[in-house]
């Protein structure tokens, strides 16, 4: 996901050179902190769900290996 958003601000960057060249440096100067604080704090959004889902896929794993052994519970394997 990160090189998604990677790609998209290398692409978002070319767009303010198809406006006007006199307009080019107020329309760069109004939109550029705003969108670029919307980009990071998505792609930041979508780290932190992927990482989220890593270590909940995990705790998942360790718990289904843990109730799969006994005794590794203190009760004695029947």
């Amino acid at each position: 996901m990160y090189w998604f958003c990677l790609v998209s601000v290398v692409i978002w960057m070319q767009v303010p050179q198809n406006y006007d060249v006199r307009n080019r440096g107020s329309y760069w100067k109004s939109t550029s902190r705003s969108l670029m604080r919307k980009y990071l704090s998505l792609c930041r959004r979508e780290e932190s769900n992927l990482y989220n889902a890593r270590n909940r896929w995990k705790i998942i794993y360790l718990t289904l290996s843990e109730t799969g052994r006994p005794e590794r519970n203190g009760s004695p394997p029947s």
